[in-house]
């Protein structure tokens, strides 16, 4: 995830182990987790991820890893 920090991606497999021989996967998922303080960091980003102070101008943001339309 480009402009993240501090995501650990945990990979977790499920095997069997068929009569042929080895381990075959059979499922793959990825649990991320996130400090929740750098989440809601109350910062404002532009739609194309530049760090702003505030918004100056009507459009969409990122605040708190969400988007918000200035009106």
């Amino acid at each position: 995830m480009e402009g993240a920090k501090n995501n650990v991606v945990i990979p977790s497999v499920n095997t069997v182990s068929p009569s042929e021989g080895g381990d075959v996967p059979t499922k793959v998922e990825y649990n991320t987790t996130v400090d929740e303080n750098e989440a809601n960091d109350n910062k404002w980003y532009t739609i194309d991820g530049r760090p702003i102070n505030k918004p100056s101008q009507k459009g969409i943001y990122i605040r708190n890893r969400k988007k918000v339309v200035v009106k």
